[in-house]
């Protein structure tokens, strides 16, 4: 299985992308400020403009596993492994930037995201979304297959 996150729209402090799985558009992806980090710069580069909590994570493509998860109550969680100056990145359930710390948040493709107040991207029906992409992801992990999540920028000029 080949997740894509493709990032479209920068707003204040947050990103939006496409979820799009074995090239279908499965839904959006809400990040952390896309800082332009890529998984081929330097750790020490990553690490300076790394802004913990408030940068999405570097461009790049990465294996999916499944782990045990302390902040998910101890489950089996997907887990996008070796990324470069960052751990522990688990896509999940979210609606609000706030919700992110690093992680990508899944939202459903309607209703169609939009930005708070403040200019902040938000998604909906995060958990209906996630809940579907986290049983695509157990079934194929345990079939022996491989997960892999690929970001990208994909902005329009």
């Amino acid at each position: 299985m080949e997740i894509v996150t493709s990032r479209i729209m920068k707003g204040f402090e947050s990103t939006l992308g496409l979820c799009i799985v074995d090239g279908i558009v499965f839904g959006y992806v809400l990040e952390d400020q896309d800082r332009f980090l890529s998984s081929s710069m330097a750790l020490p580069a990553i690490k300076a403009a790394k802004i913990y909590g408030r940068t999405a994570i570097p461009y790049g493509k990465y294996e999916v596993g499944l782990t045990v998860s302390t902040k998910f109550g101890g489950r089996l969680w997907p887990e996008l492994l070796n990324v470069p100056g960052y751990s522990g990145i688990r896509p999940h359930a979210g609606n609000y930037v706030k919700d992110t710390l690093g992680c990508q948040l899944i939202g459903s493709m309607t209703p169609k995201p939009s930005k708070d107040t403040n200019g902040y991207w938000r998604v909906w029906d995060s958990q209906k979304a996630f809940s579907k992409l986290h049983l695509m992801i157990d079934e194929t992990l345990h079939r022996g297959e491989r997960v892999t999540w690929e970001v990208k920028p994909n902005y329009s000029k």
